[in-house]
């Protein structure tokens, strides 16, 4: 009875002499031809196949990882083009801010002498770029007077703080949008599985929030309290009287360059939590080096 090509090599290894014998009736009768091609169809193509298929993917893996449009960096890398990208982009929302009046002189200028006059007999402060006066020949009214103004003061301080805010979130979001030109080459780096550009998005998105409150915050805090709020405490000091405990507390907030810091040293340590030492250079050329030392 003949046997198919399959059936021989399926035959059970235990009988040797009956293999040997089933191979040379199907040579017999087919001819060693015929013998050889249904060999290599069945048994050594679907091998050399799989074994081809494995190689193209790793080569293509090799060539991506040298053509510098795919391939990924290392994670020191990441960081350098990361932190250079994050400078640049808090230069330029300084620089716009500063366009807008939010800078560091901002919050640090002092009051001038046009600010404290003497006309008519009458000491005259002017807070907000409004003028008020302390009639200094009615001493029994001097206390009631300063309070009159304090209570203005903190009226036109609460005006000034609405403006201020809303005047911060406008300039800070045209810093924001103006610096993005910085980041948008991040989208050509590839580090592991995403551009530098999402590890950007993502660790900013989670830090931007708290760091836009605190900054404005802090223009609106530092804005009365350098200036408006020390004028009237010459004042207060100049009558030799107390100054409320409201206005005589000192400021420990924290100042718009601090800020920014500390932003800045946020983003540096999210992005060093996902920048691990890389794996995959290292995979392709172990699997390749695996390839070939099993084959030798």
């Amino acid at each position: 009875m003949d046997l198919t090509m399959t059936e021989l090599l399926n035959a059970d290894n235990n009988s040797k002499t009956n293999l040997l014998a089933s191979f040379g009736g199907f040579i017999k009768d087919h001819g060693i031809a015929i013998f050889l091609v249904v060999f290599f169809v069945i048994y050594i193509y679907p091998e050399q196949a799989d074994e081809r298929k494995e190689w193209i993917t790793q080569i293509t893996k090799l060539q991506d990882s040298l053509d510098p449009a795919k391939r990924n960096i290392t994670s020191d890398q990441s960081k350098i083009i990361l932190e250079l990208a994050l400078d640049n982009f808090i230069q330029s929302l300084q620089s716009t801010m500063s366009q807008y009046g939010y800078d560091s002189n901002f919050v640090n200028r002092s009051y001038n002498r046009n600010d404290f006059y003497e006309r008519n007999g009458k000491k005259v402060i002017r807070l907000y770029d409004q003028e008020f006066e302390v009639d200094m020949s009615k001493a029994d009214e001097i206390k009631n007077q300063i309070e009159q103004i304090y209570k203005k003061y903190k009226r036109l301080t609460k005006i000034e703080e609405l403006y201020v805010i809303q005047e911060s979130k406008i300039a800070l979001d045209k810093a924001v949008k103006s610096g993005r030109y910085v980041t948008a080459g991040l989208r050509s780096f590839k580090y592991a599985d995403n551009t530098l550009a999402d590890l950007w998005s993502t660790s900013f998105n989670v830090h931007y929030s708290s760091f836009s409150k605190e900054l404005i915050n802090s223009f609106t805090t530092q804005r009365n309290l350098s200036f408006e709020k020390n004028k009237l405490l010459n004042l207060y000091e100049m009558l030799e009287l107390e100054a409320p405990d409201e206005l005589s507390k000192v400021n420990d907030s924290k100042i718009p360059p601090q800020i920014i810091y500390e932003f800045r040293e946020n983003l540096i340590k999210s992005w060093s939590l996902k920048l691990k030492p890389e794996v995959f250079q290292s995979r392709i050329n172990s699997s390749l080096l695996d390839r070939v030392t099993n084959k030798l």
